[in-house]
């Protein structure tokens, strides 16, 4: 009787199943029920599955082979995992470059194949791939659109084996962020020995006062380990054959020299007495991403506006991407009767022997347009021209002590202004004991010219900028 029973549960389950159908070469699911559940309910129960398992499920029915290949699951897993919100595809993907990505699904597993295996064999860098990408995006996409020498100075990534092999010539481990850094990006093309337009294409910026100039790139994994061998052979910073300490960005005079330290991926600059300083936070949670904190800050900065490109000198080779700030409180600007003054100052690490800091700043001069003159003040008079004549600068430090310097001209000029003219710039420096500090100060200029004028001189305000220790140094 059991057995009866029994055999009729199976009978009557076999006769929900219904029949097998084969005609179309897939085979059919068990269950013909779930064809009765529309597209969007299969696609959020898509959601819930593996990649791998999608997979199978699309070469089980043709029906849903179309639906796994359109899900938009794959959208979501994209933008989860690598932070991509286009169809895009990682260089050097086996993809075809010359075919087009379909839809996400085909951008998803070109960047499986890429960075997928970390997801078993390393979480943390794993982890860290939308971060990097996304990093490496902004610098992309800002350097295209202002400096293209230093785009088209990015190289290739790096392989793992090339990072595996280079880690242990060195004898360090390098940190998750610094990989996955080098993976997208293996540093910046070394500037030509007869090519003076690629010393000063730094990725990590330039500057320039007096004849101090500074261009800082990105070093290439062979000279990572050539130049942090040197500096360990010649014992430089104390640094013994066994340090944790690894050089990975210098200007092209090695004035300017940034560190990573790989047990705890934290940035650290040179300075003139030969000590470290720390050029961002500190990891925190043995995170060990300093290193990609510091390059995501510098990024951000440049896609806010902070930075801009202008020459170092005064032909036309020398194009950089200038450090001096144009946001922020290390930076001002000021208009008094259509003259404007912009002000940005930077430390100056590579001078700097702490507790005294040194700081150069950048002061640009402009004339607005007579149009904004009257918008700004319809009653003052509407200048076509004006010259320096003298400068007058408050400084104060940390301790409240104040400097004042007065005297002509600014580093032997009598900036000329007109409306529409480019700005007039110069570059100074000041070292402060205590700090933060600040500067502020004016300008008397005279209507016209100083051999012609046309009217008074005035005084031109500059507003204050701020002197101090960056929590991000670049």
């Amino acid at each position: 009787a059991c057995r009866t029973r029994g055999d009729h549960a199976k009978k009557t389950e076999a006769e929900n199943m219904g029949p097998l159908n084969t005609t179309d070469g897939d085979i059919q699911a068990p269950n013909p029920h779930i064809d009765v559940l529309d597209a969007e309910t299969l696609s959020h129960v898509l959601s819930f599955l593996s990649p791998k398992t999608c997979c199978v499920l699309a070469c089980v029915r043709s029906i849903w082979r179309e639906l796994v290949e359109t899900s938009p699951h794959w959208q979501q897993l994209a933008l989860d995992r690598y932070g991509i919100t286009e169809p895009s595809v990682p260089g050097e993907c086996p993809t075809d470059p010359n075919m087009p990505v379909r839809n996400f699904k085909t951008a998803f597993f070109a960047w499986e194949h890429k960075f997928g295996r970390y997801a078993d064999d390393d979480v943390a860098l794993y982890r860290l791939v939308p971060r990097a990408w996304a990093c490496w995006e902004k610098l992309e996409r800002w350097t295209g659109q202002h400096h293209i020498g230093v785009r088209e100075s990015l190289l290739p990534g790096a392989t793992d084996d090339e990072l595996d092999q280079y880690a242990e010539k060195l004898g360090v481990d390098f940190p998750p962020a610094f990989r996955m850094l080098y993976r997208v990006h293996n540093g910046q093309t070394e500037p030509g020995d007869d090519d003076d337009e690629s010393l000063f294409q730094g990725l990590l910026g330039s500057y320039r006062f007096y004849n101090h100039c500074v261009s800082v790139r990105l070093m290439t994994l062979p000279l990572v380990a050539s130049w942090t061998l040197t500096f360990r052979e010649r014992s430089y910073l104390g640094m013994e054959p066994d340090s944790s300490l690894v050089l990975f960005a210098a200007s092209f005079n090695m004035q300017k020299v940034f560190f990573i330290n790989t047990a705890t991926g934290d940035v650290f600059v040179r300075c003139r007495s030969t000590t470290l300083l720390r050029a961002c936070p500190p990891s925190e949670g043995g995170a060990r991403d300093g290193v990609l904190r510091w390059l995501e800050e510098y990024a951000s900065n440049m896609e806010a506006g902070m930075y801009e490109c202008r020459l170092l000198r005064d032909d036309e080779d020398s194009k950089a991407i200038v450090l001096y700030p144009l946001l922020g409180p290390a930076s001002s600007t000021a208009i008094t009767r259509g003259v404007q003054v912009d002000a940005g100052a930077i430390l100056i690490p590579e001078l700097s022997s702490p507790p005294q800091y040194h700081f150069c700043y950048s002061i640009q001069f402009s004339m607005i347009s007579e149009e904004e003159q009257r918008r700004l003040d319809a009653e003052e008079k509407v200048l076509s021209s004006a010259q320096l004549l003298t400068r007058h600068w408050v400084i104060e430090d940390g301790r409240n002590h104040v400097d004042e310097v007065r005297g002509e001209a600014v580093v032997g000029l009598y900036p000329h202004v007109t409306p529409g003219a480019p700005p007039v710039v110069y570059q100074s420096c000041t070292s402060m004991d205590a700090i933060p500090g600040s500067m502020q100060g004016s300008f008397s200029f005279w209507e016209g010219t100083i051999d012609s004028p046309t009217g008074p001189q005035f005084d031109v305000k500059c507003a204050a900028f701020r002197l101090d220790l960056p929590e991000f140094i670049i």
